[in-house]
């Protein structure tokens, strides 16, 4: 009877031991999302949602390692559940990631494209010539997707107001060697 018993508890506890193992096991791999690639960087990926998690996101390769990813792939991810609300949004350690299709018939959102592909960091701009009469500038744009400007510019012109009633002020006071100051109209030439 004692002998039974035993082994009865040693089952148990091996059934207990067993039940949570395989419990943290489907834990880790609970979480799961789809998505779509849209730029492969050198250890993560730019996904837009279209599981569980939506949007725009990043996150880092799983233990595997860059499997051959390439854009408009799409995947599934196995993941620990953790998402940085950060704008695009972060996921946490990447358990597995399996490609579903090699071309999803979904399309990249073209925000996330220039979210990826286009930013203000590669744009240069040059003045190369000022003259009375003309301004010459030189914009290089190196991204993938052309970045868009959404300033507007001004282009003024100082003159000296000739119906300027009131007297001029000195620059640093009036020392004999100071000439007054007076105001100047900027008139718009360009908007």
């Amino acid at each position: 009877m004692k002998k039974v018993k035993k082994i009865i508890i040693t089952t148990l506890i091996i059934l207990i031991l067993l039940i949570a193992v395989l419990g943290i096991l489907f834990y880790m791999y609970l979480h799961t999302t789809t998505g779509i690639i849209v730029e492969v960087n050198d250890n993560s990926l730019w996904v837009t949602g279209t599981g569980q998690v939506s949007g725009l996101f990043s996150v880092g390769f799983a233990n595997d390692g860059n499997i051959g990813f390439k854009q408009g792939q799409e995947i599934l991810i196995y993941f620990n559940g953790y998402i940085m609300q950060t704008y695009p949004a972060q996921l946490g350690k990447a358990r597995k990631i399996i490609v579903l299709k090699e071309k999803s018939e979904k399309e990249i959102p073209k925000e996330d494209l220039k979210y990826c592909y286009s930013s203000e960091t590669k744009v240069s701009q040059y003045i190369n010539e000022i003259t009375p009469t003309s301004l010459t500038i030189t914009i290089t744009d190196t991204n993938e997707m052309p970045y868009e400007y959404y300033t507007d510019y001004k282009i003024y012109k100082e003159e000296i107001n000739e119906n300027y009633s009131e007297e001029g002020y000195w620059i640093q006071g009036n020392e004999g060697n100071s000439t007054p100051a007076y105001v100047r109209l900027r008139t718009p030439i360009y908007n």
